[in-house]
């Protein structure tokens, strides 16, 4: 089955942005359809995209909520 970038946020509880991000950067994979009907997720690549974090193999941002500095 076929997930939207909104069913994919909902379920893995973010934001479409960051679904769309992940997207951007490769780091899950995604169909492009047509111009303004957006992206298809299919849920295996939505599994492959969460066992590659769960291996450490999906980089993200620090976490900056907490309010202590990054270090460089």
């Amino acid at each position: 089955m076929d997930l939207t970038v909104n069913e994919v946020a909902e379920r893995l509880k973010v934001t479409p942005l960051t679904v769309r991000r992940w997207l951007s950067a490769g780091a899950l994979f995604g169909i492009q359809i047509r111009d303004r009907a957006g992206c298809r997720i299919t849920e295996g690549d939505v599994q492959t995209f969460l066992d590659a974090r769960m291996r450490g193999g999906v980089q993200e941002r620090p976490d900056r909520t907490d309010g202590t500095p990054l270090v460089a």
